[in-house]
């Protein structure tokens, strides 16, 4: 699965930078870097994102993109490895980016990307710490919906090209299954919220 991954995203990036997609200006992309707080005591994320989009005019855009999300926790949780303190996510998603027309060099945006964040993580606990099921227990964690609305303004370097400062809501649904020695099975959704600071570049 990590392997058609990052030929996925291989793709998406080729695809964004290829000259052959700037066709009368209609194909660009957008690349953004971030960090996401957790929210009631959810993990951290650094947070990658790259997304070829269709300009349908000056103000609208769309597309389809591909992420990074490295979920941590900084402070160390007494009955957890750092393992288990750690999540990888790939969110897969459709966009749409809205400038609002008010100004020339600096312009308020607004963008929603919705999609499915991917994940797996297989855990052992042999403690039985704030767990539904007792004994040796495994838990496999899977990915599910993910959205993120954002507000920010983007700064226009010349005709083609903007950087953008946005400020994100980011809510990634996840899916745990545990089983225990006892063959005793246990299902949970949970979800990660955060509030992201991203840094992008449009072009």
């Amino acid at each position: 699965m990590k392997k058609t991954i990052f030929i996925y995203l291989a793709v998406i990036t080729y695809l964004s930078f290829s000259p052959v997609f700037s066709q009368e200006n209609k194909i660009g992309g957008q690349l953004e870097l971030g960090y996401g707080f957790g929210i009631d005591g959810d993990f951290n994320s650094a947070q990658i994102f790259i997304t070829p989009l269709y300009k349908q005019n000056e103000q609208l855009s769309f597309g389809l993109g591909v992420g990074f999300k490295y979920y941590y926790d900084p402070s160390p949780i007494f009955n957890l490895t750092k393992r288990a303190q750690r999540l990888t996510n790939f969110p897969v998603y459709a966009v749409v980016n809205y400038n609002i027309p008010i100004g020339r060099m600096f312009r308020p945006f607004l963008n929603l990307k919705t999609g499915y964040g991917i994940s797996s993580q297989k855990l052992h606990f042999d403690d039985n710490i704030n767990r539904p099921i007792e004994g040796k227990v495994d838990l496999h964690n899977t990915g599910g919906f993910f959205i993120s609305p954002a507000v920010g303004v983007a700064y226009s370097i010349n005709n083609k090209n903007t950087l953008q400062l946005s400020l994100a809501y980011d809510l990634q649904k996840l899916n745990g299954d545990l089983s225990n020695d006892k063959g005793e099975k246990y299902h949970s959704s949970y979800n990660y919220e955060n509030i992201s600071l991203r840094l992008g570049l449009s072009f």
